[in-house]
């Protein structure tokens, strides 16, 4: 399953981590849809109705007033950001009162739940991305440790991270990995009308999952469904020219992936403190005092960094400003597998 993630890149270094190669074969960079970053805010701890990036492929922006008259073919990417747990497009009531469980769509059941299947036939499938993501591991002892899982160190790696960006407050504990790139399937819901009149779409997705990889079996049995390389997001976001019959085959457990664990800070999902992605050690038994955070020693301290309107510890005050952390009103519901 996938109840967590960091997202910490600023949107410009987002864009770069994002490089392909189009058509024509030229290294080119995804454009924003409609030009607009909108409602991203990177974090380190990110949690479920959460407004999140996400990579599609461009063919779904070819109704948008600033792309009008262009000529977009479905293997070019776009970003966007769209709130992480899928909202049916049947869903006809108001969003407060919607409570199923989203954020995660089982691999074994996608194709023949309508929620996933609708969207996935309509060609909406899309590439979450994030550093990482958290799983727990539970103890003989009945504890959860958190880990923090990404991408194994190889030459694919981001040069996105060698670039200085005094707005980037997390490049000094960020795992230096490519970004991690994990299957979605999303949908457009249409908010019941007002006395105001017809409100903006949702766009909102899910993450498939699939049975753990060795890699991660050790944590948990569950794992998101990773695309691992270019060629692997390329066939998943095509909706045109890989129909899904053949996009299923990507969907399967992969072993490209490492881990480590976390200070249990990442427990409260309003902890956006940089001290969630650190590395850490875990005690030995002798050493232990019977407390969860008496389980942990710091491996690296997070470092201190100026205030900025843009780094991660700002952001939970603009989250909460912005009305956008329903996920801390009220308990989220993670799927259980």
């Amino acid at each position: 399953m996938c109840g967590r993630t960091a997202c910490t890149l600023p949107p410009g270094k987002l864009r770069r981590a994002c490089r392909y190669k189009n058509k024509d074969n030229k290294v080119t960079e995804p454009r924003w849809k409609g030009g607009r970053v909108g409602r991203y805010y990177s974090s380190p701890n990110v949690a479920p109705m959460s407004w999140t990036p996400v990579l599609l492929s461009a063919k779904h922006a070819q109704n948008d007033p600033d792309v009008e008259g262009q000529d977009l073919n479905s293997s070019d990417r776009m970003l966007q950001v769209m709130r992480w747990g899928l909202i049916p497009s049947w869903y006809k009531k108001d969003l407060k009162s919607f409570n199923l469980s989203t954020n995660n769509c089982r691999s074994d059941g996608m194709l023949d739940k309508r929620m996933f299947s609708t969207p996935l036939n309509r060609g909406r499938r899309c590439v979450v991305l994030a550093d990482g993501y958290y799983e727990w591991k539970t103890t003989k002892d009945r504890q959860k440790l958190p880990h923090l899982i990404f991408f194994k160190d190889d030459a694919e790696s981001s040069d996105a991270e060698e670039e200085n960006d005094e707005d980037d407050q997390a490049a000094s504990v960020r795992p230096r990995r490519r970004i991690l790139t994990m299957a979605g399937v999303f949908e457009i819901w249409h908010p019941p009308k007002t006395e105001e009149g017809p409100s903006e779409p949702i766009y909102a997705y899910s993450i498939i999952t699939v049975d753990a990889s060795p890699a991660v079996s050790g944590i948990h049995h569950r794992m998101p469904a990773i695309l691992d390389g270019d060629e692997a997001v390329s066939r998943w976001l095509d909706y045109e020219n890989v129909p899904l019959s053949e996009a299923v085959n990507l969907i399967k457990p992969l072993d490209s992936l490492e881990h480590f664990p976390v200070s249990s800070c990442v427990n409260n999902s309003r902890n956006k403190s940089l001290e969630c992605m650190v590395k850490i050690e875990i005690k030995p038994p002798s050493e232990r005092k019977g407390t969860l955070f008496n389980y942990f020693t710091k491996t690296n301290k997070a470092k201190k960094e100026p205030s900025s309107d843009d780094s991660a510890e700002n952001n939970v005050k603009r989250e909460l400003d912005s009305g956008d952390t329903g996920s801390d009103k009220k308990k989220i519901k993670t799927e259980s597998e």
